[in-house]
């Protein structure tokens, strides 16, 4: 009796103690849930508003240039001078890029990104019988670009190919130097002269495409190809220094303004338009704070 009556209590206590474990089990299993979802949304929450910098440099090429012939110093039997195309495109050179983002979405981003490009020479050459000249054209180029970043979908866990899509506003000035030479049987005059066009800003639009590869969890690189699309209509011509026979004569050259409306009177000409246009190769690294 004593036996069966122990068995008896062992048994509910065993039951008691079972059916206790399974409801702090279950609780417990839904508050791992509930909190781990909570994480989840926190991280990507973390994910989807990071900031970042970007810096990099570019070389952009000739597109849509502009056509000069470049005379050649020499002649034929018959007396005719030869020429050479030379394409040129202030937009095209070497450049410093660097901006600013922030992730709006898993796949967008807004960013501000600014570009310091310096445009190499291009040198443009004429001969005749009286008279030659050497004129080089470089200028220098400050930009800036709202721009989207959109992420296309992933090619490896490491790697996503992107496209950026922007609004350029750019504050060029072009610099000119020309040596002049004019010369007859009894006399010659020889003149240096340097001007700057400048004034007015710059809208043009931006395309890039390429791919980020993630070096670190704060570290990306990125390289892809960039064109730009961009005319510049100048508002004035100034001239910096010019000699004749290596005498300073620069203030008898007044400034120049361009105008829409010539009528041939004034310090006034007819209104320029400049090529800025370039397509090239852009790489960098992205930093994710």
């Amino acid at each position: 009796m004593k036996n069966s009556c122990l068995l008896l209590v062992m048994l509910g206590f065993l039951y008691l103690n079972t059916n206790s474990f399974g409801q702090t089990s279950a609780s417990d299993t839904g508050e791992v849930f509930v909190s781990t979802i909570d994480n989840a949304k926190f991280v990507e929450t973390q994910q989807l508003h990071r900031y970042y910098f970007n810096f990099g440099t570019s070389y952009g090429f000739d597109n849509q240039s502009d056509i000069h012939w470049d005379y050649k110093n020499e002649t034929s039997s018959s007396g005719e001078y030869f020429r050479d195309a030379v394409s040129t495109s202030c937009g095209s050179g070497f450049a410093l890029h660097a901006g600013f983002g922030k992730k709006i979405s898993n796949t967008v981003s807004l960013e501000l990104n600014i570009k310091f490009l310096f445009n190499p020479e291009t040198v443009q050459n004429y001969y005749s019988d009286y008279d030659n000249s050497r004129l080089a054209v470089s200028s220098f180029i400050f930009s800036a670009t709202p721009t989207i970043n959109i992420d296309l979908p992933k090619i490896t866990p490491k790697t996503t190919p992107f496209i950026k899509l922007g609004l350029s506003v750019a504050i060029p000035h072009i610099y000119y130097t020309e040596d002049y030479t004019y010369s007859t049987y009894d006399w010659s005059y020889v003149y240096k002269l340097e001007w700057t066009e400048k004034g007015n800003v710059a809208l043009g639009y931006e395309v890039q495409a390429g791919l980020r590869f993630k070096l670190s969890e704060a570290i990306d690189f990125t390289v892809g190809v960039a064109a730009t699309a961009m005319n510049y209509k100048p508002a004035k011509l100034t001239y910096t220094k010019v000699t004749h026979n290596g005498g300073d004569v620069t203030s008898y050259f007044p400034e120049i303004k361009y105008v829409t409306s010539y009528r041939s009177e004034g310090n006034t000409s007819p209104q320029v338009s400049r090529n800025l246009s370039s397509i090239g190769i852009q790489a960098g690294l992205r930093f994710v704070l």
